[in-house]
């Protein structure tokens, strides 16, 4: 049950997601919304959310949306590449991070968000500590729409000298640079995890 449970909620993000992405809504009664989606190359109509139990065992068909179906074939490759390159910059010169946003890239950290190269830039050079040392643990990679790619980092960091590591957690979406070859940082979402 738990399985068929976790099944249908992950169909019903990948749902939600196509809906934002792709779709028309309109309401139905007891304010859910009514869905239409593509699934297998058919349109129908998923009359409300609570209905959803009945998707189980059915595979959507998801593609990237945002203008492209191109993807990232080396997703991987990028995410481990920028996740080291990133944490170099951080620990070692932290200005030298401003030139990985752009003016439209949004900074999450610990729940305050920060938006534009220059916030962001200034935000992480403002941190209440002069030395850092970051020691990845795990790089979780894939591709996102429009050819960018999300990478989930976790990790230890040491904070001027400390011998007790706190735990981290942080979320990239790089999106591919127009007119040249490279990628910028979107999105990035850091949480320290406690307990």
């Amino acid at each position: 049950m738990a399985t068929r449970l976790h099944l249908a909620a992950s169909i019903m993000l990948s749902l939600a997601l196509h809906v934002v992405s792709t779709s028309s809504l309109s309401s139905c009664e007891g304010g859910h919304v009514r869905v239409f989606s593509c699934l297998g190359g058919q349109r129908r109509d998923k009359s409300c959310l609570k209905d959803l139990s009945a998707l189980v065992g059915e595979q959507p068909t998801l593609r990237l949306r945002g203008g492209s179906d191109q993807q990232a074939s080396n997703f991987e490759e990028i995410g481990k590449a920028f996740v080291s390159h990133y944490y170099s910059i951080f620990d070692s010169n932290r200005a030298g991070l401003q030139g990985l946003y752009q003016d439209m890239s949004m900074l999450t950290f610990e729940g305050e968000k920060i938006q534009g190269a220059a916030a962001i830039g200034q935000k992480l050079t403002s941190l209440p500590f002069q030395t850092v040392k970051h020691e990845v643990v795990t790089v979780d990679s894939q591709p996102a729409a429009g050819g960018g790619v999300l990478v989930f980092a976790c990790g230890n960091l040491k904070v001027d000298g400390s011998e007790n590591p706190m735990k981290f957690s942080q979320v990239f979406c790089l999106m591919p640079l127009q007119g040249v070859q490279g990628y910028f940082c979107y999105n990035d979402v850091f949480r320290l995890n406690y307990g």
